[in-house]
């Protein structure tokens, strides 16, 4: 798991932008396959390939739960891994995709 001290990715003046991935198969299906679902898959402009599409919304830490932060979607509470997309079944009400050239250095940072 990531805190916010280890977070590679971008903050506001008070929300952090978290990435969602939508999952379709079990994790460990997911990465047998190494395949994204049709329809969710983004060319890559860094390697060629596809990778899942990317997206994004911005939340207001919600507390602590020890060192980790709590974060708020889907009229629930959790505490994310903030160093990869966060695989979810549904995205966010307010979630939008990332451009294609963002998306592409997401999966390469």
């Amino acid at each position: 798991m990531s805190s916010l001290l280890q977070f590679q990715g971008k903050t506001g003046t008070k929300e952090v932008r978290l990435e969602f991935v939508k999952s379709y198969l079990p994790w460990e299906e997911c990465r047998q396959f190494c395949k994204p679902q049709e329809g969710e898959s983004v060319p890559c402009c860094i390697c060629g390939g596809t990778h899942p599409q990317v997206y994004i919304a911005w939340r207001k830490p919600k507390g602590m739960f020890g060192h980790w932060v709590v974060f708020e979607y889907n009229k629930e509470e959790h505490v994310p891994d903030l160093s990869i997309p966060i695989e979810i079944d549904t995205l966010p009400h307010d979630a939008k995709p990332l451009p294609a050239d963002e998306n592409s250095h997401c999966w390469h940072s």
